[in-house]
Protein backbone atom coordinates (compact mmCIF):
# COMPACT_ATOMS: atom_id res chain seq x y z
CA UNK A 1 0.00 0.00 0.00
CA UNK A 2 1.54 3.55 -1.00
CA UNK A 3 -0.05 6.29 0.90
CA UNK A 4 2.32 8.85 -0.06
CA UNK A 5 6.02 9.14 -1.06
CA UNK A 6 7.76 6.21 -3.21
CA UNK A 7 10.98 7.65 -4.51
CA UNK A 8 14.02 5.81 -5.90
CA UNK A 9 14.52 2.32 -5.14
CA UNK A 10 12.26 2.84 -2.35
CA UNK A 11 9.38 1.43 -4.75
CA UNK A 12 11.04 -1.33 -6.34
CA UNK A 13 12.60 -2.50 -2.53
CA UNK A 14 9.49 -2.61 -1.50
CA UNK A 15 7.81 -4.80 -3.71
CA UNK A 16 6.12 -2.67 -6.44
CA UNK A 17 5.42 -3.46 -10.10
CA UNK A 18 6.01 -6.81 -11.11
CA UNK A 19 7.26 -8.05 -7.60
CA UNK A 20 4.24 -7.94 -5.94
CA UNK A 21 0.78 -9.78 -6.20
CA UNK A 22 -0.88 -6.70 -5.22
CA UNK A 23 -0.55 -2.96 -5.24
CA UNK A 24 -2.87 -0.38 -3.82
CA UNK A 25 -2.42 3.58 -3.59
CA UNK A 26 -4.29 6.30 -1.89
CA UNK A 27 -4.87 8.93 -3.89
CA UNK A 28 -1.95 11.12 -2.47
CA UNK A 29 0.65 8.92 -3.55
CA UNK A 30 3.60 9.82 -5.56
CA UNK A 31 6.18 7.43 -7.37
CA UNK A 32 9.20 8.63 -9.15
CA UNK A 33 13.08 8.17 -9.54
CA UNK A 34 13.31 11.14 -6.89
CA UNK A 35 11.78 13.73 -5.30
CA UNK A 36 10.17 16.08 -7.89
CA UNK A 37 12.89 19.55 -6.39
CA UNK A 38 15.94 17.55 -7.70
CA UNK A 39 14.62 15.78 -10.42
CA UNK A 40 13.35 19.03 -12.53
CA UNK A 41 17.30 19.98 -11.29
CA UNK A 42 19.13 16.74 -13.12
CA UNK A 43 16.61 16.58 -15.87
CA UNK A 44 15.60 20.47 -16.68
CA UNK A 45 18.83 21.63 -15.28
CA UNK A 46 16.71 24.76 -13.33
CA UNK A 47 17.20 25.33 -9.73
CA UNK A 48 14.34 26.27 -7.13
CA UNK A 49 13.76 29.72 -7.45
CA UNK A 50 15.27 30.10 -10.80
CA UNK A 51 13.36 30.91 -14.20
CA UNK A 52 11.63 28.12 -15.52
CA UNK A 53 11.52 26.02 -12.32
CA UNK A 54 7.57 25.76 -12.00
CA UNK A 55 6.91 25.04 -15.40
CA UNK A 56 9.59 21.90 -15.58
CA UNK A 57 8.58 21.27 -12.14
CA UNK A 58 4.70 20.67 -13.38
CA UNK A 59 6.17 18.63 -16.19
CA UNK A 60 8.33 16.18 -13.32
CA UNK A 61 5.20 15.71 -11.46
CA UNK A 62 2.83 15.11 -13.82
CA UNK A 63 4.00 11.51 -14.37
CA UNK A 64 4.90 10.82 -10.65
CA UNK A 65 0.82 11.20 -9.25
CA UNK A 66 -1.23 7.89 -8.58
CA UNK A 67 -3.26 8.36 -11.77
CA UNK A 68 -0.30 7.51 -14.08
CA UNK A 69 1.00 4.40 -11.59
CA UNK A 70 -2.36 3.03 -12.59
CA UNK A 71 -3.02 3.88 -16.11
CA UNK A 72 0.56 1.50 -16.50
CA UNK A 73 -1.55 -0.94 -13.99
CA UNK A 74 1.90 -0.45 -11.66
CA UNK A 75 -0.75 -0.12 -9.03
CA UNK A 76 -3.93 -2.09 -9.47
CA UNK A 77 -6.20 0.41 -7.09
CA UNK A 78 -6.50 3.56 -5.81
CA UNK A 79 -8.60 3.76 -2.83
CA UNK A 80 -9.69 6.28 -0.49
CA UNK A 81 -7.72 6.11 2.81
CA UNK A 82 -11.08 5.16 5.03
CA UNK A 83 -11.24 2.07 3.16
CA UNK A 84 -8.10 0.65 3.38
CA UNK A 85 -9.01 -1.65 6.20
CA UNK A 86 -11.60 -3.32 4.11
CA UNK A 87 -9.33 -3.31 1.03
CA UNK A 88 -6.51 -5.13 2.76
CA UNK A 89 -9.24 -7.63 4.50
CA UNK A 90 -10.56 -8.25 0.83
CA UNK A 91 -7.20 -9.16 -1.03
CA UNK A 92 -5.90 -10.88 1.82
CA UNK A 93 -9.49 -13.08 0.97
CA UNK A 94 -8.63 -13.09 -2.51
CA UNK A 95 -5.05 -14.56 -2.01
CA UNK A 96 -6.28 -17.07 0.52
CA UNK A 97 -8.11 -18.57 -2.61
CA UNK A 98 -5.40 -18.65 -5.33
CA UNK A 99 -3.77 -22.22 -6.24
CA UNK A 100 -1.18 -21.67 -4.51
CA UNK A 101 -2.99 -21.09 -1.15
CA UNK A 102 -1.51 -17.64 -0.85
CA UNK A 103 0.60 -15.06 -1.96
CA UNK A 104 3.00 -15.74 -4.91
CA UNK A 105 6.33 -17.32 -5.03
CA UNK A 106 8.89 -14.69 -5.26
CA UNK A 107 11.88 -16.56 -5.39
CA UNK A 108 15.63 -15.56 -5.36
CA UNK A 109 16.15 -16.67 -8.62
CA UNK A 110 13.57 -14.86 -10.54
CA UNK A 111 15.39 -11.56 -9.01
CA UNK A 112 17.23 -8.70 -11.38
CA UNK A 113 20.89 -9.05 -10.83
CA UNK A 114 22.16 -6.09 -12.60
CA UNK A 115 20.25 -2.46 -13.28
Amino acid sequence: MIVRKSYGRAYVCMGGGRHSDEVGAWPTAEVSFMSPDFATKIVHGVGHGEPGFEEALADIRKGADVWGLAAVYAAQSVIRPQDTRDYLIRMLDVYKLRMTRGVGQHLMRAWPTSY
